[in-house]
């Protein structure tokens, strides 16, 4: 079964998520920087502890350690 996708014929004009701004900001800067507070806020929720605030975003340890590490949240609690 086909998805009925063909790249070739793609319309090269359409915006894309990181030509997409709103208030002079794309879709990528917009989804990191509420990514950035989510992860804080969980941070602030638990006293930092990382491994509560991980099950408070409902991710694993790992995945949560490895967000706070893209972000350069590890400094502020640790």
């Amino acid at each position: 079964m086909t998805s009925g996708f063909n790249p070739t014929t793609c319309d090269s004009t359409r915006p894309t998520p990181a030509t997409i701004t709103v208030e002079g900001r794309n879709l990528t800067e917009i989804i990191l920087d509420a990514e950035r507070k989510t992860l804080a806020w969980a941070m602030t929720e638990t006293q930092g502890n990382q491994r509560q605030a991980a099950k408070l975003l409902n991710v694993s340890y790992n995945t949560f350690k490895a967000k706070i590490a893209r972000h350069n949240l590890r400094a502020v609690w640790s």
